[in-house]
């Protein structure tokens, strides 16, 4: 389907399973195709190209069924997914090792799980803060950016979390570790340093 958008997109068999398009013989399996009008000659030539790709295709009486390639029982399985998902993530962006280190112990963390995917989506830049939906075109460039709490800087992530008086303040209240006082003085990629070191305290 992905490598032969063309001729799927003319067969009248897309629903079809593998089964009722090749007919296993003695001889080998032979595919019986179904278009919905005459094939151009450059089609031909697909078309005789995927024929090609499909010898040595052994077919089986058994129904088709989903396999998960990253186990070997083609079961599918949440820490496979996890891992591969962590993987791209992590090396697509280009983390440094300490900032690899916070995502990690990060879904590791004890805490509810809407508040750990909320840590994840803060850290990546992807809360709907009033500057992210401006730069995102959703909101229009004439909305007033400066944040909803404390109305005195620009909506970013890390103000709204951190920085803002009233975050402070909400921080304070919770927490009391002496950590915290740096944690909230922080900006930018230095908060992956602060979280590096209250894991390590």
């Amino acid at each position: 389907r992905s490598l032969y958008m063309r001729l799927y997109s003319i067969s009248d068999q897309k629903e079809a399973k593998v089964g009722e398009v090749g007919l296993v013989s003695e001889f080998g399996t032979e595919w019986n195709f179904i278009w919905r009008r005459h094939l151009f000659m450059w089609e031909e030539e697909v078309l005789l190209s995927l024929k090609e790709d499909l010898v040595g295709v052994r077919l089986s009486n058994l129904e088709d069924k989903w396999r998960w390639k990253l186990e070997d029982s083609g079961i599918f399985s949440v820490s496979s997914a996890y891992k591969r998902l962590e993987g791209s993530i992590l090396n697509e962006v280009g983390w440094r090792v300490e900032e690899k280190g916070v995502f990690k112990r990060l879904w590791k963390c004890p805490s509810f799980s809407k508040v750990v995917a909320f840590a994840w989506r803060a850290i990546l830049n992807r809360v709907p803060t009033k500057a992210n939906l401006i730069l995102r075109d959703v909101l229009r460039p004439e909305v007033n950016p400066l944040c909803g709490l404390c109305n005195r800087e620009e909506e970013y992530v890390l103000h709204l979390s951190v920085h803002c008086d009233v975050a402070s303040e909400v921080w304070l209240k919770l927490m009391s570790r002496p950590f915290l006082r740096v944690f909230v003085s922080v900006g930018g990629e230095q908060i992956f340093t602060a979280m590096e070191c209250t894991a390590a305290a």
